[in-house]
């Protein structure tokens, strides 16, 4: 395959990756965590709850990620990313979502962490990154420079959108509480936005090619989730920096927020309007794939 056709043929799996990536365990949980301290404390302060305690989560959640990617990369090897990722997707979402029951207790939230490491360990970005490596060849390192600078992107917009949740009375709709929305909402990111791409795109050179799937075919419904999903969370994010240009002039965060917005409506209107009906390299190419 020459390499000036990888990205003409590999880019619907590309953008899947990239917005796998984006919205997985890597930069969620670590992006956000921050907007949820100073409502934690408020409301479990009086516990015995310290900054300390609650920054815990992250290495809780890395050693767990570290005790579960090997078992992720055997499940890979046997069942494929493809599947990894799907049910990665779903399991990463709820367990972000099973952020929202802590009521106090800092071993529910230890142990909460520990569950969101293992749910989420296959939306780490090595499942999402295989395929890809697979489908390019000659221009490899530019396609997961690509997927892996996505982590950045999806990552600040949440932090901005869960700043709006927390801040915004008209979000505590769990519990009366802005962080514990936040986290249901966050969660649902994932599964609104990345599953539709992925179920549509994400495929190995193994798995059966976009080209022959029939669930393509139902692209359009399935694309206009991820696409109110994602206008969902520029929304927020809009509403968050406007009055912060407003209150403190415009500065390059709020900058790069507008320029990150614009973005990650690329992968969704992309695959949209596009033909995503692509065949795998050694397909196209007339070559037998195992």
């Amino acid at each position: 395959m020459q390499q000036d056709g990888e990205f003409k043929r590999g880019w619907p799996i590309l953008a899947a990756a990239a917005v796998g990536v984006g919205l997985g365990l890597s930069p969620l949980p670590f992006y956000t965590i921050g907007v949820m301290i100073p409502p934690l404390l408020g409301e479990f302060g009086p516990l015995g709850w310290d900054q300390g305690f609650i920054i815990n989560a992250l290495a809780i959640y890395t050693f767990g990620a570290f005790a579960a990617s090997p078992i992720i990369g055997i499940i890979a090897e046997k069942f494929g990313a493809r599947r990894v990722a799907l049910v990665s997707i779903i399991t990463f979402g709820l367990a972000m979502m099973g952020l929202a029951l802590n009521n106090g207790s800092k071993s529910l939230y230890i142990a909460l962490w520990l569950v969101l490491a293992f749910a989420g360990a296959g939306t780490l970005p090595i499942t999402f990154t295989r395929p890809v490596a697979n489908w390019f060849k000659g221009n490899r390192g530019i396609a997961l420079g690509i997927a892996l600078i996505a982590t950045g992107i999806f990552g600040a917009l949440a932090k901005f959108g869960s700043q709006y949740i927390v801040s915004t009375e008209a979000f505590h709709f769990i519990g009366g509480s802005g962080w514990r929305s936040a986290y249901v909402l966050l969660g649902l990111l994932p599964i609104v936005i990345a599953l539709p791409l992925s179920y549509l795109s994400l495929r190995d050179v193994n798995d059966e090619p976009a080209s022959e799937a029939s669930i393509v075919t139902m692209k359009f419904p399935l694309l206009a989730i991820a696409l109110l999903g994602t206008l969902g969370l520029v929304w927020m994010v809009i509403s968050q920096v406007m009055p912060l240009i407003e209150q403190n002039g415009f500065r390059l965060e709020y900058g790069m927020a507008f320029a990150f917005c614009a973005l990650v409506f690329v992968p969704v209107l992309m695959m949209m309007f596009m033909d995503i009906q692509k065949a795998p390299p050694e397909l196209a190419e007339g070559q037998v794939v195992d």
